[in-house]
């Protein structure tokens, strides 16, 4: 049985208690990342089919983070892309 991507959650769950983090996901692409950050893997679960359809992973609650895009001005991001020109030229020039 396939999921629909609606379907296809993830749910972390942590709180003020514990220093453990619960990572609940039914993504392929989550599960690379907690397996690739060293997440432990506590369950799986399965279809009739014998497929998975999710696992359960836990970590240090300090390793869970929540960042705001990185928004760039038009200046800015013609600045850095006159440094990696110079980069790749070997003109190594440093931003402050």
């Amino acid at each position: 049985m396939k999921l629909s991507k609606e379907e296809k959650e993830t749910i972390i769950n942590f709180n003020e208690e514990n220093d453990t983090a619960t990572v609940y996901s039914c993504d392929q692409k989550v599960w690379n990342k907690c397996e690739k950050n060293g997440y432990k893997l506590i369950d799986t679960c399965l279809d009739s089919d014998g497929n998975v359809i999710s696992k359960s992973y836990e970590t240090d609650k300090k390793q869970i983070s929540f960042r705001r895009p990185r928004i760039l001005s038009d200046e800015y991001r013609v600045l850095l892309k006159e440094r990696v020109g110079k980069m790749r030229n070997g003109l190594v020039e440093t931003i402050n």
